[in-house]
């Protein structure tokens, strides 16, 4: 890391061709006249979408030595439902810098969905499935049985990011680092068609009823924090085109209670261990107009990988026995997504 350092102020050094320090660092971030706001349109595809929950261990189990074992369940987006792609994803990102402090973002409206058969029977917990003037929580759809899901919400990230220097690297070529908080997450509702209830029946241990085939709906909201870290390479002169390479890189790690992070009802915290990054690169060509106005356009590239792994709290065996708490679960979701904008810088 030192010596990666040196290396970096010696480029910044050849770059600068030698000029006084006070002309090649300045502070905050520089910022073309009459020209620190963006507003784009922004549309492209969720390229690759990867994830499972795998439910892992039951304590209950070890104290009790129970002879009827529930097998833990596990699903998995490609092989369960079919799912290796988020489809096409529009919206708007927006970018309002000062000299020191900037506060940029963009929302992705998203409707993953799904045909697909059950290959065994899915046992689901949803947010509600309706049968015979009754709400019920959990679908069972049976092995054999095609099936139709779908998620209509939207992906959402925000940062406010502090940029304490920048270096001037040639005459039209200057770097901006920036350092700052923000938050990555994604809010909408979901929906399960697995053709006409037929009845219900009872599984788990203790048991639940389920709900055989039917529809189903539920809200599903998350977000994390991150810690943002990154920069943004301008090469061009302010008055003709120019190019801009942006990167962030936000990641968040946090091992604790999972009740800041889940709004299930179930009785009991588990002991959450969550790791996330989240990467965005970003190139972008401002060209001015003879009226004035500056037209912005360039590519996005973006992935995000969140792993979580949740387990009970309880340690005695009398704990357990009180508790009754399922398996502990783990699971993981990755996503790259390649977007196109157009719009305004001003």
């Amino acid at each position: 890391m030192r010596n990666g350092f040196f290396v970096m102020a010696a480029l910044c050094g050849v770059l600068a061709g030698g000029a006084r320090a006070e002309d090649v660092f300045q502070a905050g971030r520089m910022l073309e006249d009459e020209r620190d706001a963006r507003v784009s349109i922004v549309g492209g595809s969720i390229i690759s979408m990867e994830g499972f929950v795998n439910e892992t261990h039951r304590a209950l189990y070890d104290v009790t030595g129970n002879t009827y074992k529930q097998n833990p369940e596990g699903y998995d987006l490609d092989t369960d439902f079919e799912i290796t792609s988020g489809g096409a994803v529009v919206g708007l990102g927006f970018e309002k810098a000062w000299k020191y402090f900037t506060i940029e973002g963009q929302v992705l409206g998203m409707n993953p969905q799904t045909d697909s058969t059950a290959r065994r029977n899915y046992y689901l917990t949803v947010g509600g499935v309706d049968f015979n003037g009754n709400t019920y929580d959990h679908i069972k759809i049976s092995a054999g049985t095609p099936f139709h899901a779908e998620f209509i919400g939207a992906m959402f990230d925000l940062n406010a990011l502090v940029t304490p220097f920048s270096i001037q690297l040639g005459p039209t070529a200057r770097f901006s680092p920036w350092v700052g908080l923000g938050v990555f997450g994604l809010a909408g509702s979901y929906e399960i068609d697995a053709g006409d209830p037929t009845g219900t029946t009872f599984y788990q241990n203790p048991p639940e009823e389920f709900v055989i085939g039917g529809q189903a709906e539920g809200d599903a909201i998350g977000a994390l924090p991150e810690l943002v870290i990154g920069g943004e390479f301008v090469f061009g002169d302010a008055a003709a085109t120019h190019f801009a390479l942006q990167g962030y890189f936000g990641f968040f790690t946090y091992s604790g209670s999972s009740g800041y992070f889940s709004n299930s009802d179930q009785n009991y915290d588990k002991h959450a261990d969550i790791e996330h990054a989240h990467a965005r690169v970003r190139g972008a060509l401002d060209i001015p107009l003879e009226s004035g106005r500056v037209i912005t356009g360039g590519v996005q590239y973006e992935y995000v990988d969140t792993q979580a792994t949740l387990k009970s709290t309880a340690d005695t065996p009398e704990e357990i026995l009180a508790r009754q708490e399922r398996y502990d679960k783990e699971g993981d979701i990755t996503m790259s997504i390649l977007t196109a904008f157009v719009g305004l810088a001003f």
